[in-house]
């Protein structure tokens, strides 16, 4: 889960009886309401329930340390990696694995799988038939409960376990799709969560993003009539449904951060201009799909950098000019295919440093085009020029992929 949940709180959910997969669910959609989440961490029952997890998969009470925030972890083992997602991983240095031992988070929310750096067996649940099994669940859900409504996240290792106060502030939305009372972080103004050591996090309807995507200029050319604010909370609170009276006004929308419902039909939309930075379209298309589906849609000028499209992405006969899609990826999945451009106007459009492997045949292009610097002069010699100067890559299927122009 993510924040403003604490930190690494997923548990794992199947092999249970349907009383316990009820109340591991309500567990991780359980917000304690914003007083509480911000008052000071309740330190003896977070050591208290961490020494009972950590008991129940036999291993010993390791030593605790407490941090203001997240982020102070660094000044406790160094150097640490932010992700996107539910958890901040610290990357463990040599001269400090021996103190701290193994990584143990699955180990304690109760997956068997056998975790990287050579635990083996250890700390395994009994077999899942047994009654042993159903008891030490039932015991486990008690203080994952408990350790959750204590403090601001856990980082597990074998013999040492770091634990965050919580934030003095926070800022969510409802987040009506997880379940009625579920919440996600959420600020479109400022930081979206904040630590007592000034430490902040910034969020956009539950996806963290850089401080300059909140606080910057929006990108993309915004239309004089469209409500931007209103259009992205609209999106936020509705399902796929609901989306078709929305979609279409979303040209020149700031959809910075938004995730778009599952089933969103946005073939053929009218996304130009539009401000879709770590907007998530990954969903975005019918039954079955791996990834956005946006066909015939027209993305003219509209921002996509950093946007979530999926594994494999549909935008044949889109109309790409000015787009920039820089960093971006357009590939694919094994045994499920890889991305189109077929046909799709890309005049001006900036494809720099975009990891590419998809069917360019048809696609149009212009002497403004921006192309990943592998793959430029191999898609001049796939083109045909046209009379007025532009550029078409010949053939109805023409497969371009940076792992064969890069041998």
């Amino acid at each position: 889960m993510a924040p403003p949940y604490p930190f690494n709180s997923d548990i794992k959910l199947h092999e249970l009886t349907p009383e316990q997969a009820r109340l591991a669910q309500q567990i991780e959609i359980e917000w304690p309401g914003e007083q509480r989440a911000t008052a000071p961490a309740e330190r003896a029952a977070a050591e208290a329930a961490i020494a009972g997890l950590y008991q129940i998969v036999g291993a010993k009470v390791p030593r605790f340390v407490w941090v203001d925030s997240p982020g102070g972890a660094r000044y406790v083992f160094g150097d640490w990696i932010g992700s996107m997602g539910s958890a901040i991983v610290p990357r463990l240095a040599d001269d400090d694995a021996s103190a701290r031992g193994h990584w143990l988070l699955r180990r304690l929310g109760g997956h068997c799988m056998v975790d990287p750096g050579g635990l083996g067996n250890r700390y395994r649940d009994p077999p899942s038939s047994s009654n042993r099994f159903r008891r030490r669940w039932d015991e486990r859900l008690g203080l994952w409960a408990e350790l959750l409504r204590s403090c601001g996240g856990w980082w597990p290792w074998e013999r040492v376990c770091v634990i965050s106060e919580r934030p003095v502030e926070i800022h969510a939305e409802p987040w009506p799709r997880r379940g009625d009372g579920a919440v996600r972080l959420h600020r479109a103004d400022g930081a979206a969560m904040t630590y007592r050591d000034g430490w902040s996090l910034y969020a956009l309807h539950g996806r963290w993003v850089p401080e300059d995507i909140v606080t910057g200029a929006r990108t993309g050319t915004p239309e004089a009539l469209t409500s931007a604010t209103d259009v992205a909370a609209l999106i936020a609170d509705s399902g796929s449904e609901a989306m078709a009276d929305i979609v279409g006004r979303l040209r020149g929308a700031d959809l910075r951060g938004v995730v778009f419902p599952t089933g969103t039909d946005l073939q053929g939309a009218d996304l130009a201009g539009a401000d879709l930075r770590f907007a998530d379209l990954s969903d975005a298309g019918g039954v079955g799909c791996v990834g956005a589906e946006l066909a015939g849609a027209n993305l003219a000028g509209a921002d996509l950098r950093q946007a979530d499209l999926g594994p494999v992405v549909d935008l044949r006969r889109a109309n790409l000019s000015g787009a920039d899609l820089s960093g971006q990826s357009l590939t694919g999945a094994p045994e499920v295919g890889i991305s189109t451009l077929a046909g799709a106007m890309l005049h001006g459009a900036d494809l720099s440093g975009v990891a590419l492997v998809a069917d360019l045949g048809g696609a149009t292009w212009n002497t403004a085009t921006r192309w990943p610097a592998y793959a430029a002069s191999r898609i001049r010699e796939l083109s045909d020029q046209m009379a007025d100067g532009t550029f078409r890559v010949s053939g109805e299927r023409q497969i371009v992929s940076q792992h064969t122009i890069r041998r």
